[in-house]
């Protein structure tokens, strides 16, 4: 499944989509401030 999420780099958000890329999910992660992003 393709997954964007908007606004990861808190906390919750970036352990969303971690989660959702071991799950073998392709994830596109769109932010104001990429280099806040804590997972790539």
């Amino acid at each position: 499944m393709k997954i964007t999420f908007l606004g990861v780099t808190g906390w919750l958000g970036s352990e969303i989509s971690a989660e959702t890329v071991k799950r073998g999910h392709d994830v596109v992660v769109i932010s104001r401030h990429p280099e806040d992003i804590k997972y790539t």
